[in-house]
């Protein structure tokens, strides 16, 4: 009867463990597969990511371009405007300023 007894133990025994492997190759094998899926997911985002600052990097050289062709445009118009005053006008207008630049002597 003990040896019966001890026989069924050791056979509990002997199940148990052989559960607790195959539960310990089954969470090893779900970790290695949520592994997997993480940098499946990761290598996803980071794609995503890498086309969205892509595509916000080419908005902004486009703004860039468009402001700065805007500064050309404008700086353009400035020169035409400048260059249709008279003669008299800048001269006019040196004097006014070098006045503002250079002191009157004191007398």
């Amino acid at each position: 009867m003990e040896q019966d007894l001890l026989a069924t133990i050791i056979d509990a025994e002997t199940e148990i463990r052989e559960r607790i492997a195959g539960e310990e190759r089954r969470a090893a094998q779900m970790l290695a597969e949520l592994r997997r899926e993480l940098d499946d997911e990761a290598a996803r985002e980071e794609g995503r990511l890498a086309a969205e600052v892509g595509r916000a990097v080419a908005t902004a050289g486009d703004d860039a371009r468009e402001r700065a062709a805007d500064l050309v445009r404008r700086a353009a118009a400035r020169a035409e405007q400048l260059s249709r005053i008279d003669q008299a006008t800048l001269e006019r207008r040196v004097l006014a300023c070098l006045g503002r630049i250079v002191p009157e002597p004191e007398p």
